[in-house]
This record gives C-alpha cells, sequence and structure tokens, in this order.
C-alpha cells in the first residue's frame, strides 16, 4: 500500500519565514522611507534657514562692509559637518575680488550682560576702544575674534568628529592688540553609537596655557585677562564675563561640500570644464547622499547685478550613512528573532501536522488490515453457507458448522479487540492507584493454566514491581502479554515473569527469532500468519496503548529464540 508523503519541519518554516519577511520588510520598508522623507526634508529646512540667516546677515546695515574675520566667522558659524548634514560656503567679494570660504577656525567671543555695570566699566576703564568697538548681539557686548591655526584646531579636536561630539568650556581668556589667547580650556567629549545619540559627556583633555606659557602668549598691561569663573580669589584687574567660547567652527577642509561648492563657483562663472556642459553633475557628493540644497544668490539681498558679493551655498544629506549602521544592527536582530520564532512556530506546527498524519496513517493502515482480516473469514462463512445451503457434501454438515462458527468467534475476537483499542485511543487519562504488577502476572497466569498444561509449558514468576497506574487496563496489559507468550511459545518451552523496582519483564520461548520492528503495530502477528486463527494480532496494539495511558514505556525485542516483553516504569 502507498504512503501518503509526509511534509517535512523546512517546508513549515520556509512558508512562516518568507511571511514574516513580507510584512517585516513592508512595514520597515513604508518606516524607513517616511523617516527618510522626514529627516530630508528637515535636513533641507536647516540648509536653508542658514543660508536665510546669513543673507539677513549680509542684508543688515551695518554689516555693509564686513571684515575678512567677520565674513569668515559668520560663513563657519553657519556650515556644518557631521555624519549627516554637510554643508560649505563660498562667497565672492565682486568689489576686491577675494574669495572667502566656510572652512575651518577657531572662534573666540567675549560676552557681557548689559547689566553687568561692574565688568563693563572695568572692560571701558581698561580698553575704551574696544569696549565702543564691541558688537551688539541681542542687548549683550561681544567681542569676537578669529583664529586661523591648523594646528591649534587639530590640537583641540584630537579625535575624528565623525565619531566624536565635542563640548567646550573657556576657563580665562586674554587679549592683547585685538587678538584672543586661550588661557584654560576644559574638552567634554562622548562617542556617538548608532544605537543612540544619547551620551554622557566626558572630560577628554584640558590645556592649561597658564601654567606654560608659549612664547607668544600675551603679557603686560595691554593685556586684558577675562575668565568665567565664579570665584571670589581672582585677579582685581582680571574682567568676569558672562560667556566665554574658544572653539572649532566650520567646514573641514576635506570636506567633499567645500569641494563641490567650489566646483559650483566655477561651473557659474562659466568654466564649464569642471562639470558637463549646460549641466551641472555632483562629482564629489557620497553616492549614498541627497542634495538638499544647492543655492547661489547676489548679496546684500534686494540687489541685483549691482551687489557686491555673491554667495555659493551646497549642502547634502547622508541617511545611509547615518541609519545603515543602525539599520545593519536591528535588521540583523530582528532577522535572528524572526528565524527564532519561524523556527518554533514551525516546530509547533510540524509537531501538530506529524501527530495527525501519523493518527491518520494509522488508521488507514488500521482500516486496511482490518478488511484484510475480515475478508478471509467471511469467504470461509459464505462458502460453507453456500454449501449447507445447496445440501453439498451432507456428510460435512458438522464440520461445516464448526468452521462457520469458529470463523465467526474470530470475527467477533477482531471486532471486540478493534473497540477496546478504540476505548483506549479516545481515554486521555485514567484514574491511577499503586498496583503490584507481579500480583496481577500471577491471578492472571492461573486463567490459563489449560493451556500451559496442555502445551507442558514451565512457567515461573519472581521478584516484586509496583506501579501507579490504572488496576484495570494493566490487568488487560498482561493478560494479552501472557496470552501472547503461551500462544507463540513451542510445546515443552518456558515462560519466565521478572520484576524489579524498575520493570515487568515477560520472556518465552518461540521457534524462531521475530523481526519486532512493526509487532506493535494493529494486525501484525509474530508468525505473520494471517491465516491463522489463534488471534486477532492487536494484542500488542492494545498493550501499547494502554502503556501510554499510564505513562509507563514498553519495549519488545526478539533473541536467541526467546521473545521478550518489558514494561519500565519511568
Amino acid at each position: 500500500m502507498k504512503k501518503s508523503r509526509k511534509r517535512s519541519w523546512l517546508s513549515y518554516f520556509i512558508k512562516i519565514f518568507a511571511v514574516f519577511l513580507a510584512v517585516t520588510a513592508a512595514i520597515g520598508g513604508t518606516a524607513l522611507y517616511g523617516k527618510y522623507q522626514n529627516r530630508s526634508d528637515n535636513a533641507a529646512m536647516d540648509c536653508h534657514s542658514r543660508l536665510n540667516a546669513l543673507e539677513n546677515w549680509f542684508s543688515n546695515p551695518k554689516n555693509a562692509d564686513p571684515s575678512y574675520e567677520d565674513i569668515r566667522r559668520e560663513l563657519a558659524l553657519s556650515s556644518t559637518i557631521g555624519d549627516e548634514i554637510d554643508s560649505a560656503f563660498i562667497v565672492y567679494d565682486r568689489k576686491t575680488d577675494t574669495v572667502y570660504d566656510s572652512t575651518e577656525l577657531i572662534w573666540s567671543s567675549v560676552r557681557f550682560h548689559p547689566n553687568n555695570t561692574k565688568q563693563i566699566a572695568k572692560l571701558k576703564a581698561a580698553a575704551p576702544e574696544l569696549a565702543e568697538q564691541s558688537e551688539m548681539d541681542d542687548g549683550r557686548y561681544v567681542i569676537n575674534n578669529i583664529i586661523e591655526d591648523p594646528e591649534r584646531i587639530k590640537e583641540l579636536t584630537p579625535l575624528p568628529t565623525q565619531k566624536y561630539e565635542y563640548s567646550f568650556r573657556l576657563h580665562d581668556v586674554f587679549i592683547q592688540d585685538g587678538k584672543a589667547y586661550p588661557g584654560k580650556i576644559t574638552i567634554y567629549s562622548g562617542k556617538k553609537t548608532f544605537i543612540d545619540k544619547y551620551f554622557r559627556m566626558d572630560v577628554l583633555k584640558e590645556f592649561n596655557y597658564l601654567e606654560d606659557l608659549e612664547h607668544d602668549q600675551p603679557s603686560g598691561k595691554n593685556c586684558l585677562h577675562f575668565t568665567s569663573e565664579n570665584t571670589v580669589a581672582i585677579p582685581e584687574d582680571t574682567i568676569r564675563a558672562d560667556m566665554l567660547i574658544y572653539m572649532p567652527i566650520g567646514t573641514n577642509p576635506d570636506s567633499p561640500a567645500l569641494q563641490e561648492v567650489y566646483r559650483y563657483m566655477k561651473h557659474n562663472h562659466g568654466d564649464y570644464s569642471v562639470s558637463d556642459v549646460g549641466e551641472y553633475a555632483f562629482a564629489n557628493v557620497p553616492k549614498t547622499a541627497t542634495v538638499t540644497a544647492m543655492d547661489f544668490s547676489f548679496l546684500p539681498a534686494g540687489k541685483t547685478d549691482d551687489a557686491r558679493f555673491e554667495i555659493y551655498y551646497i549642502a547634502f544629506y547622508d541617511f545611509w550613512k547615518e541609519y545603515m549602521p543602525r539599520l545593519l544592527f536591528f535588521s540583523g536582530i530582528i532577522f535572528l528573532i524572526e528565524l527564532l520564532i519561524a523556527a518554533l512556530i514551525a516546530k509547533i506546527k510540524h509537531m501538530k501536522y506529524c501527530k495527525a498524519f501519523e493518527m491518520n496513517e494509522y488508521r488507514r493502515n488500521l482500516t486496511a488490515s482490518l478488511a484484510h482480516d475480515l475478508k478471509s473469514p467471511l469467504a470461509v462463512i459464505s462458502g460453507y453457507a453456500q454449501n449447507l445451503q445447496e445440501n453439498v457434501h451432507t456428510e460435512k454438515r458438522e464440520k461445516y458448522a464448526d468452521a462457520i462458527l469458529e470463523n465467526a468467534q474470530y470475527m467477533d475476537r477482531i471486532i471486540a479487540d478493534v473497540l477496546d483499542l478504540a476505548k483506549l485511543e479516545q481515554m486521555s487519562s485514567a484514574e491511577k492507584t499503586t498496583v503490584d504488577l507481579v500480583q496481577i502476572a500471577n491471578v492472571t497466569a492461573e486463567r490459563f493454566a489449560e493451556p500451559i498444561a496442555e502445551k507442558e509449558i514451565t512457567l515461573t514468576c519472581s521478584g516484586k514491581c509496583t506501579a501507579s497506574c490504572n488496576e484495570a487496563t494493566m490487568t488487560q496489559a498482561i493478560g494479552n502479554l501472557i496470552d501472547n507468550a503461551v500462544r507463540y511459545t513451542p510445546q515443552g518451552g518456558r515462560i519466565e515473569i521478572t520484576a524489579d523496582d524498575k520493570s515487568l519483564t515477560i520472556r518465552n520461548d518461540i521457534a524462531d527469532t521475530t523481526d519486532t520492528d512493526a509487532i506493535s503495530e494493529p494486525f501484525v502477528k509474530g508468525d505473520q500468519a494471517r491465516g491463522a486463527r489463534t488471534g486477532s494480532g492487536m494484542g500488542l496494539s492494545i498493550v501499547k496503548q494502554i502503556m501510554t495511558l499510564n505513562g509507563l514505556r514498553f519495549r519488545v525485542k526478539s533473541e536467541n529464540r526467546q521473545f521478550i516483553a518489558q514494561i519500565q516504569i519511568k
């Protein structure tokens, strides 16, 4: 009989995992696209707001004739560089034919609140010209300076800005001849992570130029000393400022945006060799980046061809550079989680399927075997009954009647065993008590005294074994095992029942070694004699089902012309 093909666990796993991946990809892709649009739009708004702020600064009447320092400072303050947004400015002064860009510099700034009259009075007394030239920013006195010193910039940013963020605290600053010199600086640094941008800022480095003065360190009467320390123990001539700033700002010289904005300026001035004729190609922008802003305008605002300044601006936002490490990390975690969940669900579904499949196969085989075993006695009954009806061989009427009765009884036993097996399969549990299995074996063996005597079988029973089980079903199981042993033990053979704390074993002699792989299946007989009427072939199947019901193990094996059935206590 051809068996149905059994589905594998892998087939369930592939289907479930594919569904998980499809749902995750759909949800994740939608969320990622939304995040990309949102971040790109925000980056573009930030870039344009910086450009507008710079244009407004140039449009301010007090900045009609800005100095080199003023322009460089504003360009550097307006630019950004980091993992996500890279921007750069170029301003071309048509009047002086000078080009300014937003490359890095150190911005030094001293700020006073107008209410700080005592400190402002000190400033006016010590340097009246400096006080008068100070800028006004939101009501504050501001003294700005820029330092274009690559070595000092490198000193203040010892770690790459792509991986670290910095916070600078300037404790002291000295101003002499319009130039700013640092005193004590504390740099706080925090490492950027791809999991979260929130981190603690720790002290990275401290520079104390007061203790180790360099040759260009200011000194003398014309030197002003400003401090942000809020202590009493400071020199009388020291001016306490509300805020001191000394930090690197601007675009990194290696920035692709800075290289690109120079190409953009040359292209606008007619140098088409830097790009395709008539079209502008972004040669330095990374493939994964999106250009969020590219502008050119005349400054101050409101003027056209007679404007003094031209401003060029390029910024791009690299969403994938920002999110790819996190995306790969979390995607890997989600992939592993989905892998485990899919494997677990597939395992559960496959186990349920296997149980149902095996039950269906079992019932299909049971039906086929039952039909096979009932077919022969039915044929005998039908034939002999027909002979009786037609009065054929009337001298054999008694023989026919005996054969009909024997086959009918055989069919009755098969049906009774099938009903017993079906009843056991329906039972999920049975009432259990502590049962002496050896005593059950002794009592059951007495029922077979007559066939044992007829076959001159020697039966011995020894040992002691108790188990928590249902007494009625165990009596039936042990009865089936002894019945099976008596039936297949040859003339003058032996049956031994032995027991210990862990098991009850029934051994009997057999004519030849038997294949025990399938002998516990329904309708499979030890001698494979389907025509025999000695048993239904369901005894061991019933025993196996009873052991499962009672939570015990059942094993059979055949060796050295002995059949061994063993009930094991778990």
